[in-house]
């Protein structure tokens, strides 16, 4: 009966601002059980859980993916002569560049402490047919780098302007493995690399 709707249409009324709370209480929730609270990336979890998806789809072998794991050289210096407030600041304002030069489908994910890692993906076939999945990463990864390098960390004062440096390593989908943690291990034999030879530069699994 229309009365019968009008009394359920008013209960709805009553009840959507609570709904609408309830939604948005979750989604807030959901957020920051898969984002690290500092930098705003995702978390080592989420990032293990998604890139896995991704590399279980037929695309990622056809279309290209890579994983660039990366951190900061002399960090620890860093915040022990700065302080740990100057030490947040470094990773804040280093994940914020390395989401800007990054494309709408790739993830950004804070690891664990100044490590960071990164994975390069195509969500649909290239545009060219001479596509170079990992040339690309690397000119994006490479990018980042200069732009750390040049950048002016307010809290580390001016003389320490184009001190900072990131050293990572690049591995490839499948070539160098088929899981995230196959990837990661071989991206950070290539960090390891770098820093052996001097830091600051971005080195490709097999390469110089």
């Amino acid at each position: 009966t229309d009365a019968q709707k009008d009394a359920f249409l008013s209960v709805l009324q009553q009840c959507m601002p609570s709904l609408l709370s309830m939604a948005r209480r979750t989604q807030s929730l959901h957020r920051l059980a898969i984002t690290d609270n500092l930098t705003g990336t995702y978390n080592r979890r989420y990032f293990y859980h998604l890139v896995n998806r991704i590399l279980k789809r037929p695309a990622a072998e056809a279309h290209g993916a890579t994983l660039l794991l990366y951190d900061i050289d002399d960090f620890k210096r860093y915040n022990d002569t700065y302080g740990h407030a100057a030490g947040d600041e470094i990773l804040r304002d280093t994940a914020r560049m390395m989401k800007q030069i990054t494309r709408a489908q790739d993830i950004v994910a804070r690891i664990g402490g100044d490590e960071f890692a990164v994975l390069f993906w195509d969500a649909d076939k290239p545009r060219s047919p001479n596509s170079q999945p990992l040339e690309t990463a690397f000119a994006l990864a490479d990018r980042f780098r200069k732009a750390v390098h040049k950048h002016a960390f307010r809290s580390l004062g001016p003389e320490a302007r184009g001190t900072l440096t990131i050293s990572g390593g690049l591995a490839t989908y499948p070539a160098e493995g088929k899981t995230v943690r196959d990837l990661l291990s071989q991206a950070d034999a290539a960090l390891r690399q770098v820093k052996e030879a001097g830091k600051n530069a971005i080195r490709i699994v097999g390469g110089s």
